[in-house]
């Protein structure tokens, strides 16, 4: 992960920040659901956290 900073992998070692996921959607009307998919460097930590988008 990057941002004007630097890398923020050093920042996000414990639980405070689970990760971060982007999507690019249409500005076109339409509802879509997204799912981001999120794992541990360990592996115990694994999950998808489900979003619905809508644009009017």
């Amino acid at each position: 992960m990057l941002d004007e900073r630097g890398d923020l992998r050093d920042t996000c070692r414990d639980d405070d920040f689970i990760g971060a996921s982007a999507a690019v959607v249409s500005t076109a009307r339409h509802e879509d659901a997204l799912g981001f998919h999120f794992v541990s460097a360990d592996g115990r930590n694994d999950w998808t956290a489900v979003t619905t988008v809508s644009v009017d």
